[in-house]
């Protein structure tokens, strides 16, 4: 939907693959990533004004699954910049210095309800790490909050933060095995029965 108009339309025409991942706690800004010379970008796209989209850093390497902090000032991100998956912060709108939040990979950041916290995942585990924001910004060193084995599908994993700070966790049963994709067809007709 349009903020500026309240109607539905299209936000952005243009080649390439792109996914939207974010919007400003104000409403005023959507983070999305789309693919350049096969690898993803972050890009930020104003809501309102001339709508043209500008890129969150310029970095020679993948970045990717930005998420903005409640307060809308930081923007916590995905970069590949050693070679492997790390969660790092930027000021929005940047550009600007970059702080590295993971010290031993990590993906999917999430911030608590009230900024204090940044979550992201590690192979089998939950990581939280406290922020301080006061002059600058500077986090403590990340400690498992739970162990998961989570559901991903790509660089999507399957948790989120609720608004209360609860956490909403997609994980396979236990003792499942991935066994594909069922589709049941005339699911409707077995509810009348």
């Amino acid at each position: 939907m349009d903020p500026a108009s309240g109607k539905n339309g299209l936000l952005l025409h243009s080649r390439g693959v792109k996914w939207p991942e974010d919007v400003s706690p104000d409403g005023r800004f959507l983070l999305y990533s789309e693919m350049v010379s096969k690898q993803p970008v972050i890009w930020v796209l104003p809501l309102t004004g001339d709508k043209k989209p500008f890129p969150f850093s310029t970095q020679p390497f993948s970045e990717y699954s930005p998420r903005f902090s409640p307060d809308g000032r930081f923007v916590a991100y995905v970069a590949e910049e050693s070679g492997k998956a790390d969660v790092y912060v930027r000021p929005f709108p940047g550009p600007a210095q970059a702080w590295q939040v993971s010290r031993a990979g990590g993906k999917a950041p999430r911030w608590s309800p009230d900024g204090r916290e940044i979550f992201f995942v590690t192979e089998h585990a939950v990581m939280s790490a406290a922020v301080r924001a006061t002059h600058g910004f500077e986090t403590t060193t990340p400690v498992p909050l739970f162990g998961a084995d989570l559901f991903s599908g790509g660089d999507k994993f399957g948790y989120e933060v609720g608004a209360d700070g609860r956490f909403l966790v997609l994980q396979p049963a236990a003792g499942a095995r991935d066994t594909g994709i069922h589709v049941v067809a005339n699911w409707l007709s077995g509810l009348k029965k």
